[in-house]
């Protein structure tokens, strides 16, 4: 019935008036970048377990110099603020197509890369499993910079209409 040609007269209607839906623009968002995003967020918590438990066994195990210890808990605990935003930002940025958050992302991804790299190469003591895991942060938020920038030239192409 009655109900289709409602909608069919609807549709015609929306076309012929030279309005154009939202759902009849090409998506912009780059799925192998959310799929990152999705993976880095249960690295994160894997990763955060992991340090959590190697502080407490080097902690244990290790002598730390004064005040050592509480500062690179304090690191971890500002990585974990920035790695949250960026990953929420990118998520945004990727999702509603929108350059802004992918920029700040990208700046807190840099800032990502340093703090694996201090707790790579610069903590008191690293153990093995640490250079493996601060490794693979490398690689995760590494590879979604490049996805996001990718991302964000298609975003800022489609938005001048290229």
């Amino acid at each position: 019935g009655s109900s289709s040609g409602a909608a069919a007269s609807f549709s015609a209607e929306a076309t012929m008036s030279g309005m154009e839906s939202h759902f009849d623009k090409q998506m912009k968002s780059n799925l192998p970048l959310q799929i990152l995003i999705y993976f880095n967020w249960w690295f994160n918590s894997a990763y955060m377990l992991i340090v959590a438990l190697l502080f407490v066994y080097k902690a244990a195990k290790y002598y730390y110099p004064r005040g050592m210890l509480v500062w690179e808990a304090i690191m971890l605990v500002l990585y974990l603020v920035v790695e949250i935003s960026r990953l929420s930002l990118l998520t945004r940025g990727n999702k509603m197509e929108i350059i802004d958050p992918m920029a700040k992302a990208f700046v807190l991804g840099l800032v990502s890369i340093l703090a694996y790299a201090y707790f790579l190469r610069l903590q008191t003591y690293v153990l093995y499993v640490e250079v493996v895991i601060n490794s693979l942060g490398i690689v995760f938020v590494g590879s979604e910079i490049i996805f996001g920038l990718f991302a964000s030239y298609q975003f800022l192409a489609d938005q001048q209409g290229y």
